[in-house]
């Protein structure tokens, strides 16, 4: 008992203070690598352009005010958040609430943006220092070992996806906080594992939630086993408390994954769509692969793609020392057994092995630099025996390790191993402490350099510049829309590029944060698939019936490409203006976002609408096509709020049908319509479980309408229609949130009590 009391004590002597001031050396290596103005015609190659044009995974939190500035022009447009008749779908996979993005909250978009990748590096430097201190490596050992994780593929690959990048810095950390809770056991320890669990289940990268899981159940055992803690409770009751906390940090995070899954279970999507890790880094499919990519940087500097896991020479290099040591042997053991899990993976034929694989890169970038830090550590900093076999031996298989590199290498490696071999030999030999923490120093920042040249190309050179070349487009469309005013208008020179109404309408193109499709209910696909049918000439497209269906009363279309005579066959289109580079149509029977039609056809299901709308006698002007298994029914009258006379007002003829709508926000659509007799009010905005209908107060159903649009019967006379809108599982979610939190209110409260009993 005396022994884990001194573990405990020790434990909260924790240099914590001297571990943060020990990460301010990063900040400055990190500005540089992410400052525009340095090194801007860095590569300019085939390979950045391709890099560039990608369409980076941005997903900023929106909580609700993000609609608004988008409506101001603030956002750009290209923002992958896409409401598609859900205001908050996309919130479910954001979450204000995530701590590291409520600099989205404060701060202007792109400036956000690129501070967030710099407090996420920061974080993921200090998360590194706390753990290597935890294993009472030295800092100087630590150091070059860090420099190296920063700026390795594993890291490099989180910053394309904000979520894989939140779950890579709450991973760090997560062994951190389960080492403090094994080793003080206290309500404060509970209280931080929980709010690091809470804040990897927030940041909504699947892969690190997945890996985190498995942390928690195993990593207790493997602790025990491999680290040197002071744990003299029973492993199952240790369990039990980790298994309540991941319980709890699920349920309180609720709010943010319930309503995501009541849309996957809407669209009956593949959940495996909806991981973190970017499309524009290829993860290796196998062992040979995986090798293949640690291997190539070093003799070919012309890289097709990004080595996502290649963490650096110099961090391979001082990997041999490392199991040379006699006193961090088990340590070694620890994160040699991370790295063997995650290579047999590769043999494991399943989907989950590998997202765990994924979400495992940032503990792979950690083992690898905790392995080298420990490898620093033998061979330069640990003693001044020279003639210690394991200070001789691991020096000459590092000077042969250089010397090979030195042959086979491609010119950057070639140079960098001649320093780095300048540098060790009067490091190994002279064996003083200071001196050999200088070239620590020296060493981390050769690795800096080299993996700078290597690895950086493959990001865009600022975060802030690409926003802003987006930034042009978006003002681009911003002017057209100037140009035409109100209505929705299709982009035809980019077939992703459909717009619909600015806050409320259905996007052309739905994307996740890594860069893949949202998947969409069947009956968008079908209408998606039937609007473009895989053609793309001007003419084929907006002769498209379902165009005018849809509401769309503007086209832009690129004029830079040879003419045709085809223009010349657009119906119900003319050329109204034309501006540098885009013609501007105007669709002379466009639909109105809302109206009021008296006559309806009813289908029971989704092949029955298509087979209408694809009919060439179908007129939307003439009757709506509503999918309902029932007849609709008309039974419950609604008086007139407004009783159609001709006394009050003289101007409107009692038979005349206007439907305008008076005000709307992402959430809430309120319409005033004039019928003459029942029949159906329409608004072309998309079909959704969420959205519901009231009729001068009363709830009325909702029915799709047109295959993807919502209708509602309307019985004749002045009435007020709203449309009000609540996520799927958006309440039920925050119900869970609320029991869970007061859950653990009264676990800390019943600790608090039987501690007191105890004690007295």
């Amino acid at each position: 008992m005396s022994q884990m009391v001194n573990k405990v004590s020790e434990f909260r002597r924790f240099p914590f203070w001297g571990t943060l001031l020990g990460g301010i050396f990063l900040l400055f290596m990190i500005r540089i690598y992410w400052d525009p103005t340095l090194a801007s015609n860095l590569s300019k190659n085939e390979k950045k352009d391709v890099w560039t044009n990608q369409q980076y995974a941005v997903w900023g939190p929106i909580w609700k005010y993000g609609f608004d500035r988008i409506a101001k022009g603030e956002i750009p447009h290209w923002n992958p958040y896409q409401l598609c008749g859900q205001p908050y779908l996309v919130d479910t996979r954001t979450s204000l609430f995530e701590p590291l993005h409520l600099l989205f909250w404060r701060m202007d978009f792109a400036p956000a943006y690129q501070w967030y990748i710099f407090l996420s590096l920061s974080l993921i430097g200090i998360g590194f220092l706390i753990w290597g201190r935890i294993l009472e490596i030295p800092y100087p050992a630590l150091i070059p070992g860090l420099v190296s994780m920063l700026f390795s593929g594993p890291v490099i690959c989180a910053q394309m996806a904000l979520p894989l990048l939140s779950g890579s810095v709450w991973l760090i950390f997560l062994l951190s906080g389960m080492v403090y809770f094994l080793e003080n056991y206290t309500p404060r320890s509970f209280l931080v594992l929980l709010f690091i669990w809470t804040a990897l289940v927030l940041s909504g990268s699947v892969e690190c939630i997945f890996t985190g899981i498995v942390m928690l159940i195993l990593f207790p055992f493997i602790f025990r086993r491999f680290l040197p803690l002071s744990i003299e409770r029973k492993s199952l009751f240790v369990i039990f408390k980790i298994i309540g906390i991941l319980l709890l940090g699920i349920m309180i995070s609720a709010f943010t994954w319930f309503p995501f899954i009541s849309w996957q279970i809407y669209t009956r999507g593949n959940w495996t769509q909806f991981m973190s890790f970017p499309l524009s880094a290829q993860f290796p499919e196998t062992i040979y692969m995986s090798l293949f990519q640690m291997a190539l940087p070093i003799w070919s500097w012309d890289l097709p793609e990004l080595p996502v896991l290649y963490p650096g020479l110099i961090c391979l290099t001082f990997i041999i020392p490392a199991f040379f040591d006699r006193e961090f042997r088990s340590i070694v053991v620890f994160h040699g057994l991370i790295l063997l899990s995650f290579f047999l993976l590769f043999f494991v034929n399943l989907d989950l092995a590998r997202i765990l694989q994924q979400g495992m890169l940032v503990l792979v970038a950690v083992s690898f630099s905790t392995l080298s830090g420990i490898g620093f550590y033998r061979l330069l900093l640990k003693g001044r025996d020279l003639s210690s076999p394991y200070v001789w031996v691991s020096g000459i298989l590092v000077f042969l390790l250089l010397i090979a590199l030195i042959i086979i290498g491609n010119p950057w490696i070639k140079g960098v191993s001649i320093l780095l071999l300048i540098l060790l030999i009067p490091a190994t030999v002279i064996r003083i402490p200071k001196v050999n923490s200088v070239l620590c120093i020296l060493i981390a920042l050769l690795g800096f350099i080299e993996l700078y040249y290597l690895l950086r190309p493959f990001l865009p050179e600022s975060y802030i510049p690409v926003i802003e070349k987006k930034d042009i487009y978006s003002e681009s469309i911003r002017q057209l829309r100037y140009q035409t005013g109100t209505g929705r208008s299709v982009i035809i020179s980019e077939p992703n590029s459909i717009l619909w109404s600015e806050n409320l309408g259905m996007y052309y193109h739905w994307q996740l944060v890594n860069g893949t499709e949202l998947p969409m209910d069947k009956y968008t696909q079908l209408w998606m698939e039937l609007l473009s049918n895989h053609k793309k000439e001007k003419t084929e497209l907006l002769n498209n019936p379902l165009i005018t269906i849809s509401g769309v009363q503007w086209a832009f279309a690129s004029n830079t490409q040879k003419k045709g005579d085809k223009e010349k066959e657009l119906k119900n289109w003319r050329k109204m203006e034309q501006i540098p580079f885009v013609d501007i149509y105007e669709n002379t029977q466009p639909m109105p976002r809302c109206f009021w039609i008296s006559h309806y056809k009813i289908v029971s299901s989704k092949e029955e609408v298509f087979n209408v709308l694809k009919s060439g006698e179908y007129s939307s002007f003439a009757e709506c096509i509503i999918e309902a298994e029932e007849p609709i029914s008309y039974s419950k009258k609604i008086p007139d709020t407004v009783p159609i006379t001709l006394e009050e007002n003289t101007a409107t003829p009692p038979d005349t049908v206007t439907a305008s709508i008076q005000e709307e926000n992402p959430e809430y659509i309120s319409i005033q319509i004039r019928a003459p007799k029942e029949g159906f009010l329409v608004l072309l905005d998309t079909y959704s479980p969420g959205w519901k209908a009231f009729i001068d107060g009363e709830l009325t159903p909702i029915y799709r309408t047109n295959g993807i649009f919502r209708g509602i019967p309307i019985p004749g006379g002045v009435h007020q229609v709203v449309f009000k809108y609540t996520s799927p599982g958006w309440n039920t979610g925050r119900i869970i949130t609320l029991v869970a939190i007061l859950l653990t209110l009264a676990l800390l409260l019943i600790e608090k009590f039987l501690s007191k009993r105890q004690t007295t």
